[in-house]
């Protein structure tokens, strides 16, 4: 992986891991999660994200307020090139259930390609590090720090390159799909799915972490049949692509793109480097 993308890693390192730190001061009672009611739920989202916002961007970045530009769902992003990717906080929905699936995404643009990716997964303390033709590793035991600092070699020491060893083509496909973010389209993609696969398995997961399991190669398949935005896909995309996966738009099999001028993403599905399907 080139030098000065691990350099750039290790100033996200840090920033995300200081975003874990912030977020234990808002929403870390469990009385406090139980509270949250449905009618709440969408501000309490919009206000975390936003807090989410502000703590990992004062933390390690100087951005000038004129190349930034606030999206609807939270997010700030460089608008201009190279540029920082930032899906601060993803899984809100399912951090205030109390899951703990949630991820800090983070991806390095450069003329809108996805150069250099993070995402953390700090229940797990595992970090998730990919650059562009440069290949995708894991690194674990990264406990939440707000005075984390790594250097280039503290990066690249006992990581593990992805996909795993000893993960493979499964007897049983396993089909990765949204915990909370499924649809009747969801539903139907999955029957046509049995009838080729009927051993196929279905493993329910909520944020980004599914990209990981795909790089992983833990499971085969991912279908997404609603919204989501560029900032939730950048980080991850590059991650699975580097494991050698692949991600394409449902149903005409295109490549994702990115700083549109509608930032939602269409439909997509992923695979691993090992899917059969």
């Amino acid at each position: 992986m080139k030098k000065t993308v691990i350099i750039v890693v290790s100033v996200l390192l840090c920033a995300v891991c200081a975003t874990v730190i912030g977020q234990k001061k808002i929403l870390s009672p469990k009385e406090e999660r139980r509270e949250v009611r449905e009618k709440r739920r969408a501000e309490r989202i919009a206000d975390f994200e936003k807090t989410m916002d502000s703590v990992i961007l004062s933390r390690n970045f100087q951005f000038n307020p004129q190349t930034m530009q606030r999206q609807p769902a939270g997010p700030m992003r460089q608008i201009i090139n190279p540029a920082f990717n930032v899906g601060v906080w993803d899984g809100t929905v399912e951090f205030i259930k109390g899951n703990n699936e949630f991820t800090v995404n983070i991806a390095l643009m450069e003329n809108n390609v996805c150069m250099g990716a993070v995402i953390y997964v700090p229940y797990f303390e595992k970090m998730y590090i990919a650059g562009r033709d440069s290949g995708s590793y894991l690194k674990e035991h990264i406990a939440p720090d707000a005075a984390a600092e790594y250097t280039y070699d503290e990066i690249v020491r006992n990581w593990t390159p992805l996909p795993l060893a000893g993960e493979g083509p499964h007897d049983h496909p396993r089909v990765a799909l949204s915990r909370s973010h499924q649809t009747p389209e969801t539903r139907e993609h999955v029957a046509r799915l049995r009838e080729r696969h009927p051993d196929l398995e279905i493993v329910e997961q909520g944020s980004s972490y599914k990209f990981c399991l795909l790089a992983e190669g833990r499971v085969d398949y991912y279908v997404r049949t609603t919204h989501t935005y560029e900032w939730d896909t950048a980080a991850g995309e590059l991650i699975l692509a580097e494991a050698g996966g692949s991600t394409r738009t449902l149903p005409d099999g295109r490549e994702l793109l990115y700083n549109e001028e509608d930032l939602r993403n269409p439909w997509f599905v992923c695979r691993s480097k090992f899917s059969k399907i």
